[in-house]
């Protein structure tokens, strides 16, 4: 009620600001944790990228590119797809800051696997999956990719390697995934660019319409979780 001009309202106004900033780290730690509020129901992965494809158009700005791949009628996963949304944005976001002012090229692929018990041994959460059809979504970056130690690192809460980052934009993605029952395979290497693909298991309903997929990413992955 204080009038604009009263010398308590700039403190007001940055404990107001204060308290919003923390509520917002609080639901990211919430989400991280696989504890948020969740709506999830069967669903498309194809249908919720398409939905979204402008707008990750317009997030990734400056000299990079973003295409995509969706294999269209994709058999269905338990997704929030609010939340799936904004991992997936999450997950472009930290292709497009890998590709830094020199720009680059963004991958986005959904597709189908058949996930067998040694490929899923090189997947983050892979002891909580089962082997079987599984859809997946990737996000492809064409940067520099991460040595090892970084990479062993970029889904702890608060890690980064920005000045500026809170380290929880990535940890967010996974909660998120583990939340709905899937995992994550990380495939990077100085100079090779970074590859993370999202698995995430297919309704039982849906299993009789997982289709092979011809693509050179298939289900296969060597002993560094690369895709081959």
């Amino acid at each position: 009620d204080l009038p604009a001009g009263a010398a308590d309202r700039e403190n007001l106004d940055a404990i107001l600001t204060a308290s919003e900033k923390a509520a917002d780290l609080c639901r990211q730690m919430q989400t991280y944790a696989g504890s948020g509020p969740s709506s999830a129901h069967p669903c498309d992965i194809s249908a919720v990228v398409e939905d979204i494809r402008r707008l990750l158009q317009v997030s990734v700005m400056g000299r990079s590119h973003i295409h995509f791949e969706l294999l269209p009628e994709l058999p269905r996963v338990t997704t929030d797809e609010a939340q799936f949304r904004q991992a997936l944005m999450n997950l472009v976001a930290n292709a497009a800051e890998s590709l830094g002012e020199e720009g680059g090229e963004i991958m986005v692929r959904t597709g189908t696997i058949e996930a067998t018990p040694e490929s899923l041994r090189q997947v983050i959460n892979g002891d909580a999956l089962k082997p079987g059809p599984h859809v997946y979504c990737e996000v492809q970056d064409s940067g520099c990719g991460m040595e090892p130690h970084v990479a062993a690192r970029i889904f702890d809460p608060f890690y980064s390697t920005k000045f500026a980052g809170r380290g929880l934009g990535l940890s967010a993605s996974l909660g998120i995934v583990k939340s709905h029952g899937g995992g994550i395979l990380l495939s990077t290497g100085p100079s090779e660019g970074t590859t993370v693909r999202v698995l995430l298991p297919v309704v039982a309903s849906d299993r009789p319409r997982v289709r092979p997929h011809s693509g050179a990413a298939a289900d296969t992955f060597d002993l560094k979780g690369r895709l081959i």
